[in-house]
């Protein structure tokens, strides 16, 4: 619905976290790559946002230690010019409980 409602020359970009279910990963990006293609929009960019540090994980508590970072576009596509990191190992300060991180914002 959000790349539907968008503009035709808008960027979204998404901030998907996998959670797990009965015994299932659910994977937020696979959700959004589905959804954007039947919209019509292209992947700009798949960038990884550590959560957690890197390597880290708690036996007791399984989940995912990294978020997604999307964008899509219906108009633009990624000229492949202007790279960043793939993987951002620090979100940065969150603002509040579920913010992006100011790192992952930059």
């Amino acid at each position: 619905l959000v790349l539907r409602k968008a503009p035709l020359d808008a960027v979204v970009v998404f901030y998907q976290t996998d959670f797990r279910r009965s015994g299932e990963w659910i994977d937020k990006s696979g959700l959004c790559f589905v959804a954007a293609q039947q919209e019509g929009a292209r992947m700009l960019f798949h960038k990884i946002v550590c959560t957690s540090p890197p390597g880290s994980f708690d036996r007791n508590v399984p989940k995912p230690r990294f978020t997604h970072l999307l964008a899509y576009s219906r108009r633009f596509l990624d000229d492949m010019r202007d790279n960043t990191a793939d993987v951002l190992p620090d979100r940065g300060h969150m603002t509040w409980e579920r913010a992006m991180g100011l790192t992952a914002c930059e």
